[in-house]
């Protein structure tokens, strides 16, 4: 079966966009949260979500930071590993490939310039 499964995310980012380095690639990871309405309570939710483009890590590093509001599209990645008990457990990772800025604003003058 091809396919593959794409998702439009708006997220807070909960701290600020790391970077490691994975042989010759660079890695950069961040977390994300949204609130959901359930019974008429707000309930949120967290996700890791992974870039793994050299174009655009460096704009995610410069400019994801903890409390910014970013929209996130991309692809979900499945994993799977045997826990201590011997039972597999399926985790998801949310793979980036576009983003847009949505704060217009710093902490310095309020206004945020992006160098690509």
């Amino acid at each position: 079966m091809n396919g593959k499964m794409t998702f439009n995310a708006l997220i807070t980012l909960v701290a600020d966009a790391e970077s490691i380095k994975v042989g010759d690639k660079t890695l950069v990871k961040f977390r994300g949260a949204w609130n959901e309405k359930r019974k008429g309570e707000n309930i949120a939710s967290f996700a890791n979500f992974e870039s793994w483009s050299e174009y655009k890590n460096g704009t995610i590093i410069k400019f994801f930071k903890k409390g910014k509001n970013v929209s996130v599209r991309g692809s979900m990645v499945e994993d799977s590993y045997d826990d201590k008990n011997g039972n597999k457990v399926k985790t998801y990772r949310f793979r980036c490939e576009d983003f847009d800025l949505l704060d217009n604003r710093n902490s310095d003058n309020g206004t945020q310039e992006i160098d690509f």
